[in-house]
């Protein structure tokens, strides 16, 4: 008895759907609809009779591999070329159990259903090129990078000293820093100092992002990365924050509550955050784009360049109500050692600065 190749899809569709979600095989029958049906279906081939004096163990097993092999495929973990007899023999004397975990971890971040509309408005050809030194016309999506080292832990709230040391542990001594606050200590890291030193890291997140232009360049930190995104990895876009929490223990329901929530369920195309983004200027009023450093296709986010904004006449931005740049000469010295290697550095000009005297030396 021989399978049809609609029959060996169904199979593993639905494979998907029991061991890791509906969403999950939503999204893979979609892009399956765009037109690979046919070229995938004959990998699904288990080859043997697959009747019924098979037991119900082995069957549940056999699907679970075309639901693997499936997954792969359509997310470009693996080639048609390697979908050979051995390939398949291998699957076979794998546990179950195996199968399963390799499913799972093949999607990152679940896909949600109506994501994918405007999905081609996001694509990394509609967005400029970075080029190093003072762009007057530009469309970026970018990430602002906080200068001062965040808080990320409190001593009150390990039970013991061991579970204490382990928090600190986490982060490298070069980046962390603990400050007394009255009997109580405070574990700080130097965010700008990670991502500088390896902007790789970034692709590990949920990242925070905004779309900007020449016109509306409203961002919540004067400097930080300009990146080439996939379209693939856009989940959520708004012409308002979003709240996203960047770093949160369940990044799916996250992800689900700001396309829900705060997305509205439907995807924004650029030009309609940035028609409805209020600040044209400084740090209020800025559209948030919600971002993933990896998406369950395999594509990655990379850091294409470094923006810094500064005042009309050519010196760093100074925060208004401030008297110093944002930018420190520490993370300044960071940013050339970037620009050293190969990193353009793009000054873009905010009028909201105020009075700066501090040039902008490479």
């Amino acid at each position: 008895m021989t399978k049809t190749s609609d029959e060996r899809l169904r199979q593993g569709l639905e494979a998907i759907r029991v061991h890791v979600g509906q969403a999950e095989m939503d999204y893979i029958d979609e892009e399956l609809a765009r037109g690979p049906r046919l070229r995938y279906a004959p990998r699904l081939e288990m080859g043997s009779y697959d009747g019924a004096f098979r037991n119900k163990a082995e069957r549940e097993k056999r699907n679970a591999i075309r639901g693997l092999i499936l997954t792969g495929l359509v997310l470009g973990r693996i080639k048609d070329i390697d979908v050979t007899p051995r390939f398949r023999q291998e699957l076979l004397d794998t546990p179950l159990e195996e199968i399963v975990r390799r499913m799972k971890r093949a999607f990152p971040f679940r896909a949600f259903s109506g994501r994918y509309s405007n999905l081609d408005a996001w694509d990394p050809a509609n967005f400029t090129t970075p080029a190093h030194g003072v762009m007057s016309s530009y469309r970026f999506i970018v990430h602002g990078i906080m200068a001062d080292p965040s808080k990320v832990a409190n001593r009150e709230d390990y039970a013991t000293k061991a579970e204490w040391d382990a928090a600190l542990d986490k982060w490298d001594a070069s980046i962390r820093e603990v400050k007394k606050a009255g009997m109580n200590d405070r574990l700080y890291v130097n965010f700008a100092a990670k991502y500088l030193a390896d902007p790789s890291v970034l692709r590990s997140t949920i990242i925070s992002t905004s779309v900007i232009s020449e016109h509306k360049h409203a961002t919540y930190y004067p400097f930080g990365f300009i990146l080439k995104v996939p379209k693939e990895n856009v989940y959520s876009a708004s012409p308002k924050d979003q709240s996203v929490a960047n770093r949160t223990a369940d990044a799916v329901a996250e992800l689900a509550r700001v396309y829900t929530q705060k997305g509205g369920g439907t995807l924004l195309t650029p030009d309609d955050v940035l028609d409805d983004t209020t600040g044209a200027n400084g740090n209020t009023g800025y559209n948030e784009v919600v971002v993933v450093g990896r998406s369950p296709e395999g594509q990655e986010v990379s850091v294409i360049g470094i923006f810094v904004k500064i005042a009309p006449n050519g010196n760093f931005y100074v925060p208004p109500g401030r008297s110093k740049p944002y930018v420190t000469p520490e993370l300044w010295a960071l940013v050339k050692a970037q620009h050293k290697k190969g990193m353009p550095v793009v000054q873009l000009v905010d009028t909201s600065s105020a009075a700066s005297t501090a040039a902008v030396a490479f």
